[in-house]
């Protein structure tokens, strides 16, 4: 008997130390990376007329180039309740950059966000690109950010087990599949981040056509679709 409640209690005590997911709840979570020009004119008009809010990750020193996001339209979309993200300076490999290169793309993407108002107040979000990840790249975010998103979700304030499905959309996506993901999603009861690139004809295969853009708007607009950042307010009341 004695082996038995030692046992017990031994159960008891790991189920306690398990962090507990702070996401442990349904959501949908629209990402656009890269901050593409046809979010803003063929995505942003379809979401804004449905009310449904979403996040940019945004390369700092790609704003205002071609066929990327002004900053004014920046501003637009921040204005609209869109939340604005860090997607670096440049875009590059992390993984590939010295301690001092990871500091300035990491820090100066954030500070120019905050200058331009695009992020204001204690938070700030992170999407490494081409989800590069590693110990170094994670110190340094969590020392300037709340949330990033590399393979994985990180809320760096708790100390909780994220979990989250993150799915990659594409030009051959069908919208059938992504009602599956969602049904997914539900089922496991964690937010569902759908992660766009370019909605625009032709392109590469992260180009997904504004037609079909424009039929996923039914489908999700009865689903609570928020940003990250409203994600985190909602489980801190």
């Amino acid at each position: 008997m004695l082996k038995k409640g030692i046992i017990l209690v031994l159960t008891l005590l790991m189920l306690l130390l398990i962090p507990v997911s702070v996401f442990a709840q349904f959501k949908l979570i629209l990402n656009f990376d890269d901050g593409y020009w046809g979010v803003y004119e063929n995505a942003f008009p379809l979401l804004q007329k449905a009310g449904i809010p979403a996040v940019v990750f945004m390369p700092t020193n790609l704003i205002g180039k071609e066929k990327h996001l002004t900053l004014k339209q920046l501003i637009q979309l921040k204005k609209e309740g869109w939340e604005i993200g860090s997607h670096t300076v440049n875009h590059p490999n992390l993984a590939e950059l010295t301690t001092e290169g990871l500091k300035y793309e990491i820090i100066n993407s954030k500070l120019y966000l905050q200058e331009k108002g695009l992020i204001d107040g204690s938070y700030a979000s992170f999407c490494s690109p081409m989800t590069v990840w590693n110990n170094q790249i994670k110190e340094i975010v969590r020392a300037n950010y709340r949330v990033a998103r590399a393979k994985r979700l990180f809320v760096f304030d708790k100390e909780v087990q994220v979990e989250a499905l993150l799915k990659v959309i594409l030009k051959t996506t069908r919208i059938t599949v992504i009602q599956k993901w969602i049904e997914e999603a539900i089922r496991l009861d964690q937010p569902l981040i759908l992660i766009f690139h370019e909605v625009a004809g032709g392109g590469n295969e992260y180009y997904f056509p504004p037609e079909k853009f424009a039929q996923l708007i039914p489908l999700i607009k009865k689903y609570d679709i928020v940003t990250l950042q409203h994600l985190l307010t909602e489980k801190e009341k």
